[in-house]
Parts: structure tokens; sequence; C-alpha cells
């Protein structure tokens, strides 16, 4: 596994924090993939966010979230 993201306990309620989870990234499990760590990173921030690629229309509404975050970030760099 490349990424995994962990729903904080209670979420989505108040929490002392305001965070939504955790993403974990594995860098050694990311090589070689058509993807970098950037990418692994908005994926997992977007399953918090309560995102899925379950169905078709899941998967294409996350792709296009996760192409527009990428250009996002680039701008900002």
């Amino acid at each position: 596994t490349d990424v995994v993201a962990v729903e904080a306990p209670g979420f989505p309620g108040p929490r002392e924090d305001n965070s939504l989870g955790e993403v974990y990234l594995n860098p050694a499990s990311l090589r070689g993939k058509p993807y970098d760590i950037h990418y692994a990173l908005i994926h997992g921030l977007l399953h918090l966010l309560g995102f899925t690629h379950q169905g078709k229309s899941d998967k294409r509404e996350m792709d296009k979230l996760e192409k527009e975050a990428l250009i996002w970030l680039e701008h900002k760099s």
C-alpha cells in the first residue's frame, strides 16, 4: 500500500485539534508508480474529505479533483 487515510475518531464531529485524520505515505511503495508523492498525498486528503473511487462517476470526480489540486500546487511553487 502506498497511501492510507485514517479518519479521526468521531469524525465529522468537532475535534479539539480540528483534524480530519491522518494520511500515511509509504515512499518505498511509491517508487516505480506512475505518480509521485504529491499525488498520493492529495489522494489521501480527498479520502479524508469523503471522496471515493468505488463507482465510475466517483472515480472521475476524484481524478478531476486530484488533477486540479496538482495544477494548483504547481502554480504555488
